[in-house]
């Protein structure tokens, strides 16, 4: 083949390399950003499921009797009480599957880019070794005319 072929095939081959590593780069700040985005709704619904906590307990507190009479130890046996923790937990559940199907797609993509690189990244030395093989032969061909 010849060099120039080479040099055009190594050239355009480090481009694709360049781009993969655009692409996992920019894959990287998506998951970045994705965690972030898990961690603000895991922090949302603790800020939530503690405020309802606080409301039932202080609203136990305050009518201890009534809540004993009924049979209740605990706020945390209140029904509303767990019927509140239950709306919580599912007005988060959606969104926090999402994110998790989110990561399996970045995770995914990630890895096929990670192994294109690793196979472009190979021809490139492939090439890179054909080209400078060429040029020595070249070389020596002319030496030996």
């Amino acid at each position: 083949m010849a060099i120039s072929g080479l040099e055009e095939q190594l050239l355009s081959i480090t481009a694709r390399c360049n781009e993969l590593q655009d692409r996992m780069m920019h894959l990287q700040s998506q998951k970045s950003l994705m965690l972030f985005s898990q961690q603000d709704q895991a922090s949302l619904k603790l800020s939530e499921i503690s405020e309802a906590r606080r409301y039932y307990k202080d609203l136990f507190d305050s009518n201890n009797e009534y809540y004993k009479d009924l049979g209740y130890a605990s706020y945390t046996e209140i029904p509303d009480f767990t019927e509140q923790i239950d709306i919580i937990t599912a007005k988060y559940q959606e969104k926090i599957e999402e994110l998790a199907a989110w990561e399996t797609q970045i995770d995914s993509e990630l890895a096929t880019a990670n192994s294109e690189y690793n196979e472009a990244k190979a021809y490139k030395e492939s090439f890179k070794q054909m080209l400078t093989t060429n040029i020595q032969n070249d070389y020596n061909y002319g030496l030996n005319q």
